[in-house]
């Protein structure tokens, strides 16, 4: 297993290092990062890092201003980077680490009516477009409006198009595109 050192690209946490211990992840550059949290200006409110890996997109959030960041992830090894990422940038009471299949962790976060303002998607590659659709359904179904949506797929991927969900930006970097979406009904 390999450690990889990550930096974080704005906010407070700027420059800041953080670690992905999993070699199961793929975790977003600082370009694709950057691009993103760019696009979505200052944030306020409460987000949710899925797929959280070593946390990337978490931590950036916190960084810029979310409020709380649940992060979850079933692999042992991105917990571990978790728990060491949030002890070093010292902001344990502004997260939960959930260690749940994506679908146990999406039931509970349902089922204690935990509302989210940002949702960060980097799943892994082999996931289906079914699959990542069937999320983005079951966003719609038990989200506010306003939820932005941040979508991490491999290049060539199209864009969904669901009823209430808009397509905000997209972009292409290197082998990956970003998605940007908001529930608007």
């Amino acid at each position: 297993m390999k450690k990889l050192i990550l930096k974080l690209t704005g906010g407070k946490f700027n420059r800041r290092s953080i670690v992905s211990y999993s070699s199961k992840t793929k975790p977003s550059s600082q370009l694709v990062r950057e691009a993103v949290f760019n696009s979505l200006g200052p944030l306020k409110g409460v987000a949710l890092d899925l797929f959280a890996g070593s946390g990337a997109y978490g931590f950036e959030a916190l960084s810029r201003g979310a409020s709380f960041v649940y992060f979850n992830d079933s692999d042992y090894n991105s917990i571990r980077s978790l728990k060491e990422n949030a002890a070093s940038l010292v902001v344990s009471d502004k997260i939960i680490i959930t260690q749940l299949d994506y679908q146990k962790a999406l039931d509970y976060y349902f089922s204690k009516a935990i509302f989210f303002d940002y949702c960060f998607i980097d799943p892994p590659y082999e996931f289906s477009d079914s699959i990542i659709e069937e999320i983005l359904v079951q966003l719609l179904a038990n989200q506010k409006k306003g939820l932005k949506i941040v979508l991490e797929r491999k290049r060539l991927t199209n864009s969904f198009d669901l009823p209430g969900l808009k397509l905000l930006k997209t972009g292409k970097y290197g082998t990956k595109s970003i998605f940007i979406y908001q529930i608007v009904a």
